[in-house]
């Protein structure tokens, strides 16, 4: 066992990204999580094999770097090619998908925007069938209540362009006081939000900043392989 010397320092619990895509970025950003202090990340989309691969060389010990919560690729049916996705068109679809994750390992399932609908409601029944929980954006076609009552176990950049607080404020300027209620309900049902302010801000040029080359360069470079499956 090994003694460190603590003695004028200080000590904090590990750290958490819960919203990572490290892909294309694994030997640059793995060491450096753990020297930042974070033990643990949740990659929300990803190739699957190689997800998999890396999830399996840090629990191990080959590689440096934090323990890896993987969604695997992302079940959608988006309008063309986007990058670490799985195609689901039908409720079938979702099902098979959702059954050849859980036969992979995978540690929970992820949604996006253009999930359809049907496909949503059956990736929520399959994945609870399984205890497998499901997280992402709440679809374009699902409202955040469905989604809440399906089982979403947490709502990722308070849903795209914030129809998280949206939807109770009853349009675009955000009112606490109508919102509390439904935040509340949030709470209770142990629906958590992810709210990723730097890619909201800095990252991708939104409100809380101007876009830093760097922000930019990672956020390309997460993003930079498209690549479509079909699950089968």
């Amino acid at each position: 066992m090994q003694v460190v010397d603590g003695q004028g320092e200080f000590l904090i619990p590990g750290l958490w990204d819960m919203h990572a895509h490290i892909q294309g970025s694994e030997a640059g950003w793995l060491p450096l999580y753990v020297a930042d202090g974070v033990t643990g990340i949740r990659d929300m989309g990803a190739d699957l094999d190689r997800i998999l691969a890396t999830r399996e060389a840090t629990a191990s010990g080959r590689v440096l770097g934090p323990r890896i919560v993987a969604a695997g690729p992302i079940l959608d049916n988006p309008p063309r090619a986007w990058p670490l996705r799985m195609r689901v068109k039908t409720a079938e679809d979702a099902r098979a998908a959702v059954r050849l994750l859980k036969d992979r390992g995978v540690d929970l399932i992820k949604v996006y925007n253009f999930t359809p609908r049907d496909a949503f409601f059956a990736i929520a029944e399959e994945a609870r069938r399984f205890n497998l929980p499901f997280a992402g954006h709440v679809p374009l076609k699902v409202t955040i209540e469905e989604a809440v009552d399906a089982g979403i176990s947490s709502i990722e950049h308070l849903s795209e362009g914030g129809r998280v607080w949206k939807a109770c404020s009853g349009g675009a300027e955000y009112r606490r006081e109508l919102c509390r209620p439904f935040f509340e309900t949030l709470s209770r049902r142990g629906v958590w939000q992810t709210p990723t302010l730097f890619a909201m801000g800095e990252g991708y040029g939104g409100t809380l900043g101007k876009p830093t080359s760097a922000g930019t360069s990672s956020a390309r470079q997460r993003h930079r392989q498209p690549h479509v499956v079909t699950a089968s």
